[in-house]
């Protein structure tokens, strides 16, 4: 991918009130257009780590490498068995009132993307997570992990006809070490159906996470270097 276009996210410029675009062979605007000017932008791209044609045709339209994003799929097969928590219950919801309870962990991510690049605005992150953990959505369900009243974890997910996206997993610091995430992990994979399957992703600084979802028998299927084109406004 060398004519690269470029496509608004418009969910993410909503999120932090700033003009946001992701590079996409199926967007309508021509990137070189986008980057023209001196007006505040922000543009992410995601390429294949051996697509090194277009790796060297970003980087000199000015794009910084920030990561790597690694792709983990899980298929119904053997479970993975782990030694259960006392007292660990788990429930499903996508309360409004239980979102607002969560937004406190949403400072907890710090291998994310928006916080490894040291140009954004600190905040970006948190914002990003809220949003995320705010945001309604049909497909939208929070799985819960509790010991008593207290919320040891959750996972953030969507769930479609042939797949279930985990967006977010975390785990609350005072119950890390527990294995609280892979009880997570085995309760999602126990509901998963033959025919579907469960896609994470996460960066490749996250060691904690690889980790994780590794010990879940999740398989890594892609890897992508992630791009990002940052500009605050020049006078």
């Amino acid at each position: 991918m060398t004519n690269f276009c470029a496509t608004a996210d418009v969910w993410l410029s909503e999120c932090l009130d700033f003009p946001c675009f992701v590079v996409s062979e199926a967007g309508k605007e021509d990137l070189n257009q986008v980057l023209f000017g001196n007006n505040r932008l922000f543009v992410s791209c995601k390429l294949h780590e051996n697509d090194f044609q277009s790796i060297d045709a970003i980087e000199s339209m000015g794009f910084v490498e920030i990561n790597q994003q690694i792709t983990f799929s899980w298929k119904p097969d053997k479970l993975t068995p782990v030694k259960p928590v006392n007292d660990l219950e788990f429930r499903y919801s996508s309360s409004k009132e239980l979102r607002s309870s969560l937004v406190g962990f949403a400072d907890l991510f710090v291998t994310d993307r928006f916080r490894t690049d040291s140009r954004l605005p600190s905040d970006w992150s948190v914002r990003v997570k809220t949003n995320w953990i705010l945001s309604p959505d049909e497909n939208r369900q929070i799985l819960l992990a509790q010991i008593g009243k207290d919320i040891a974890g959750f996972i953030v997910l969507r769930k479609y006809v042939s797949r279930t996206i985990i967006d977010l997993i975390v785990v609350d610091p005072s119950y890390r070490g527990q294995k609280i995430g892979r009880q997570l992990l085995l309760h999602l994979q126990k509901s998963i159906k033959k025919n579907q399957v469960i896609i994470v992703g996460t960066q490749h600084d996250n060691h904690v996470a690889r980790k994780l979802y590794a010990s879940a028998g999740f398989r890594n299927v892609d890897t992508k270097k992630v791009y990002h084109f940052y500009r605050e406004r020049v006078l």
